[in-house]
């Protein structure tokens, strides 16, 4: 009989690599990848309100660390955020809190999303500049 032990922080580090290894640029224009200095306006509630979800076994999935995008570009110096937009969201936020739903099954799968005009946006694309 084999006594072969789970070891956790293995495993973290090989599923840790296998993500950075398997990311994949798509045709994008020469947007990405991004370069050092450049200043990023981020869309989207997820940015604020990021959640991992799935009934059954993908929901109650308990991981060691969960990271956003925001967080991730917050930890990562070589990129500016535009401030003025997360103040926006920030406010937006307040009178749309995030639903995160009560109960077994009750994942919160949609959540209502910040309406960005065209004026929002080239608001924000005129304070990158």
């Amino acid at each position: 009989m084999s006594s072969k032990v789970f070891d956790i922080e293995r495993f973290a580090k090989l599923a840790r690599r296998a993500v950075a290894e398997g990311v994949v640029l798509l045709k994008n224009d020469d947007v990405l990848p991004l370069q050092a200095g450049e200043n990023i306006a981020l869309f989207g509630r997820s940015q604020f309100n990021y959640y991992k979800s799935g009934t059954g076994s993908g929901g109650m999935v308990n991981t060691k660390y969960v990271i956003g995008v925001r967080e991730a570009f917050e930890e990562d110096n070589r990129f500016t955020l535009n401030e003025n937009l997360k103040a926006t969201y920030d406010q937006w936020i307040k009178d749309n809190p995030f639903d995160a739903g009560v109960g077994w099954a009750s994942e919160p799968w949609f959540q209502k999303e910040m309406p960005v005009t065209e004026q929002l946006a080239k608001k924000q694309l005129r304070s990158l500049i």
